[in-house]
């Protein structure tokens, strides 16, 4: 079988399954891939495996980690230690709740990994680890959104953290 085709196994005896077919879908049971070179279908297969709304978040997060970059003139790809906790208490400054910084530090993962670059190991970061703890409990104690500005962090825009 040639790259970009795929064994058609259609119904109403168009073929007994063992046939290859390489011409156009003309079943909506068609496999979206019948179509695709090894790299597109590669790229299918990895968006496949997050749920549509999961791909949508992940993509408002990449539109907003890149924005952050590039105010900051730095590039997005290979995220150190230093420009995750950046990244991270800049989130919180804007009155994120923990959760959805992790939801942040998952979609620049999944980005890395769909450019076929090393992923983060948010793990292996100790003081990150550290600040995501502290913005855990802080956001357990005070609340998240506007209550979280309020009780200590600083406003947006900000790059200080009030700690009194």
């Amino acid at each position: 079988m040639s790259i970009g085709s795929v064994i058609y196994a259609g119904s109403g005896g168009e073929s007994d399954g063992d046939t290859e077919w390489t011409g156009g879908a003309t079943d909506e049971r068609e496999p979206l891939l019948v179509r695709a070179g090894v790299a597109e279908a590669e790229e299918l297969l990895f968006q496949e495996a997050l749920a549509p709304v999961t791909r949508n978040r992940y993509r408002r997060v990449w539109e907003r980690y890149t924005k952050w970059c590039s105010k900051l003139e730095e590039q997005p790809l290979l995220v150190t230690e230093e420009r995750a906790i950046g990244y991270v208490v800049t989130l919180a400054c804007d009155g994120m709740k923990d959760s959805t910084v992790r939801h942040h530090l998952a979609g620049l993962r999944q980005e890395h990994l769909r450019a076929g670059l090393p992923a983060p190991n948010w793990g292996e970061m100790a003081r990150l680890g550290q600040i995501k703890k502290g913005l855990a409990r802080h956001t357990a104690t005070h609340g998240g959104s506007a209550k979280q500005r309020s009780s200590g962090l600083a406003p947006p825009g900000s790059n200080e953290i009030s700690l009194g």
